[in-house]
């Protein structure tokens, strides 16, 4: 994170697009997701847009009681999915998702990073869709 901030501050908006695209679409260490070209071009003009928002940086509010504090309380059904390629603090908070939230489920797309509809469509679709129907037979 700290050379990403250099490089916002002090490269160029097409370097900080690029280290973006590669942290969050490739992930953390791996080359280009050349199976996704399209979907990494869309996911950089969409970060590029957003760069380009005065309001871009500016700060975050956080939510009173943080949500991590009412996990227990969620009792709709829930599908965890993240990429086997993001980054490990991302994982374990899949896991702790998973581990808290009653009847849970988790799924590690294997050549994801942090962002499986993008780069994964076809697949991230299909197991929501398959876990909807699967709900909606069990609360049947």
């Amino acid at each position: 994170m700290e050379r990403f901030n250099q490089v916002c501050q002090r490269g160029t908006t097409e370097e900080a697009l690029e280290m973006t695209t590669q942290m969050w679409f490739d992930g953390p260490g791996q080359l280009v997701n050349e199976q996704a070209v399209e979907a990494r071009k869309r996911f950089k003009e969409i970060n590029r847009y957003a760069f380009s928002l005065p309001e871009f940086g500016a700060g975050l509010e956080t939510l009173s009681p943080s949500p991590i504090e009412r996990l227990e309380e969620i009792k709709a059904p829930t599908l965890v999915v993240a990429g086997a390629r993001d980054y490990p603090d991302f994982l374990q908070i899949a896991d702790v998702l998973t581990e808290r939230i009653t009847g849970a489920q988790k799924v590690i797309l294997p050549d994801s990073a942090h962002i499986p509809p993008m780069d994964q469509p076809e697949v991230f679709n299909k197991l929501v869709l398959e876990f909807l129907a699967q709900s909606i037979v069990k609360s049947s």
